[in-house]
């Protein structure tokens, strides 16, 4: 199962079974369950709906944080831009293919290319 959805599962998991066990400790103290003051249904289902939501709230607060941390790292990394140029300045950093071999070689063609083109 997703990591996202376990953290939520525990959760239900931990009060379907505090329910119960409320129910379990009401009948082995009182011997009965009692029927007057426990609320009406709408209650019941209003206090049940407000802890969903605050479930639903968790997840796409959490979902959301993912997101955010994903677009900072993204934004971390180096970009650059890549074109082909027959001028190369002293403070650029340039990417060649090993076919030159060295440095000084890519110069030189570069150079060639240079004074054939004026």
């Amino acid at each position: 199962m997703k990591k996202r959805y376990t953290l939520t599962i525990e959760i239900l998991i931990a009060v379907i079974f505090g329910i119960i066990g409320g129910i379990l400790f009401v009948l082995v103290y009182e011997k009965q369950l009692p029927i007057q003051g426990v609320g009406s249904l709408a209650d019941w289902a209003s206090a049940i709906l407000s802890f969903v939501a605050i479930l639903v709230v968790f997840c796409q607060v959490n979902r959301e944080s993912k997101k955010e941390r994903a677009f900072y790292i993204e934004n971390k990394r180096p970009h650059f831009s890549a074109e082909r140029t027959t001028i190369i300045n002293s403070d650029e950093k340039i990417l060649y293919h090993e076919s030159y071999g060295d440095l000084i070689t890519l110069y030189k063609e570069l150079r060639v290319v240079l004074v054939k083109s004026f």
